[in-house]
């Protein structure tokens, strides 16, 4: 059986992904990112998941490190916010892995953002 992987920096603000979990049928709406326009500015915030009870957040963190792919805030359960692994149900967390992990880094290089964009779209 094949699994489609999505991943929330490459689900557009425009078109945001609303699932309906097969296994509990709990509608959940990952949006990837978010921007309010002011008069002065765009404002954009990027939706992470915490990779323990799969609750979504949106953080306005930004970095000149790279890709910023986990934000230091954590989760009320103490799980870490990410947004380079693949999204689960936050209920019954059907399609959360063993690579739905807590990690060390908070950022990654362009080439592994084109390696996660790869398996977003090809698998």
């Amino acid at each position: 059986m094949k699994i489609t992987k999505y991943f929330l920096p490459f689900i557009p603000p425009y078109f945001p992904l609303r699932a309906t979990c097969i296994k509990c049928d709990l509608e959940t709406c990952f949006s990837g990112l978010m921007w309010i326009r002011t008069n002065e500015r765009r404002f954009f915030s990027y939706e992470y998941q915490c990779q323990d009870c799969g609750k979504l957040t949106f953080s306005d963190q930004i970095s000149d490190k790279g890709n910023i792919v986990s934000i230091d805030r954590k989760c009320d359960c103490g799980g870490q916010f990410r947004r380079d692994k693949n999204i689960f149900c936050p209920f019954c967390k059907h399609r959360k892995s063993k690579n739905n992990r807590s990690e060390s880094f908070l950022f990654i290089s362009n080439n592994v953002m084109r390696d996660i964009e790869h398996q977003h779209n090809k698998t």
